[in-house]
């Protein structure tokens, strides 16, 4: 790297940050035992118990409605990698992590496996009782069951935490007419962060409503009043924008070349990204 480019990365705080995100990754992902892939994940998973979830919940069965989560594991996992490294989980550890709505708990078996402490919270319905039996394949701790109400406070949930995180949001009832208005969203993140600690991420991905929008304006309104990045789909708060925007940009690329199957045994995810820089 000559003189020049070296002053202009260090004179540009977008390159300073994409450049150290990149080194801090390589270096992890060097010293990580298994690589941040489905393979990599499902490493030491008991493969004919997996299979057998699978089997008892009708992937193979023609005339069943079996779960989209467990039709296609390698791309909810590929998914769920997205969305750790978009919140720089795989950069750190030790931390607590809180997922609403974890569905059978790919997202937090990855978090788990990346040195963080993890707990999920759900409903329970005749449709997923199979999650219980993921959470025991992947030796979580068993999920929290509870329903998420307006003006209803969470449960005890433990020890606060660094990171809470729902994706695909259904508690604010997006398709029905009781839909969440800000009154419900106040409560509901009042309380919230009564479990968080001092500087926690919360990172909402929330689901369309009937009419395609995510929020109402006053709803955008509020949520950036509370200190918020509103984008899109996403509700980000204990990030700055700048490194929210450079988490998700990576996090995107490095997940198309997993996808891509474009990683041998000498490369990962980051060193592909850095090396395609024009």
């Amino acid at each position: 790297m000559g003189l020049k480019t070296t002053l202009r990365t260090l004179l540009d705080p977008e390159k300073r940050l994409r450049n150290s995100l990149l080194n801090r990754r390589r270096v992890c992902n060097q010293r990580r035992p298994f690589p941040l892939t489905p393979e990599g994940i499902l490493r030491g998973v008991d493969r004919e118990k997996l299979e057998s979830i699978r089997v008892r919940q009708g992937v193979y069965d023609p005339a069943a409605r079996a779960d989209k989560y467990l039709m296609d594991v390698d791309k909810w996992l590929g998914t769920n990698i997205e969305r750790v490294l978009s919140l720089g989980l795989d950069l750190k550890s030790g931390k607590r992590v809180l997922d609403l709505g974890a569905g059978p708990g790919y997202f937090l078996h990855i978090c788990k496996l990346l040195g963080h402490d993890v707990l999920g919270l759900d409903m329970l319905e005749p449709i997923n009782v199979w999650y219980a039996d993921m959470f025991e394949l992947f030796s979580m701790p068993q999920r929290v069951i509870w329903r998420i109400d307006p003006f209803v406070p969470l449960p005890g949930l433990g020890p606060r935490f660094d990171y809470v995180c729902s994706f695909m949001v259904c508690f604010n009832r997006h398709l029905e007419e009781c839909v969440w208005k800000v009154e419900e969203w106040r409560f509901f993140l009042d309380d919230l962060w009564t479990h968080l600690k001092p500087g926690a991420v919360v990172w909402f991905q929330l689901n369309p409503g009937v009419g395609g929008a995510h929020y109402t304006p006053d709803l955008q309104a509020f949520f950036e009043s509370r200190g918020a990045i509103v984008d899109g789909k996403h509700l980000v708060w204990g990030m700055d924008e700048l490194q929210y925007r450079l988490l998700l940009h990576l996090a995107k690329k490095e997940t198309a070349a997993i996808r891509a199957g474009h990683l041998n045994s000498r490369q990962t995810p980051s060193t592909l990204v850095q090396s395609s820089r024009p």
